[in-house]
């Protein structure tokens, strides 16, 4: 047999009225994540103000991208400015680093290696920039 706390008894009928009265998806995320000790990413602020809901990639696609990210805590953490486009940057130069290093034919497996590693950086480069 479950035991409800006052907390937990509180809070989900709390986040049953606001379903009931159409309050929102987006508040009642944000009530469900309060009862959790680490915070939770529950939206993000767009560059042009708009509000989203959506906690991942594309979430201000049509916005001017992610200003910040809400958490539960209350929290908005700022998306460094540029950030992909550095990525871009460091990206293409190494691109270039390797089509001058192996420029001779017989280097097409050492050119294809380090391009696929130019690629992995580049990717983990975003995400970064995505967390």
């Amino acid at each position: 047999m479950r035991r409800f706390t006052k907390k937990t008894t509180l809070s989900t009928l709390a986040v049953a009225l606001l379903t009931v009265a159409g309050i929102g998806v987006t508040v009642v995320a944000r009530t469900m994540a309060q009862d959790l000790e680490e915070p939770v990413r529950i939206g993000a602020i767009c560059n042009d103000g708009w509000e989203s809901s959506a906690t991942g990639r594309g979430a201000c696609s049509h916005h001017g991208g992610v200003m910040c990210w809400e958490y539960s805590d209350g929290t908005c953490t700022k998306v460094r400015a540029g950030c992909k486009s550095d990525c871009r940057d460091d990206y293409d130069s190494e691109l270039e680093s390797c089509k001058s290093t192996y420029d001779d034919p017989d280097d097409a497996d050492e050119l294809q290696q380090c391009i696929q590693n130019a690629t992995d950086d580049y990717e983990s480069c975003i995400k970064e920039c995505d967390s």
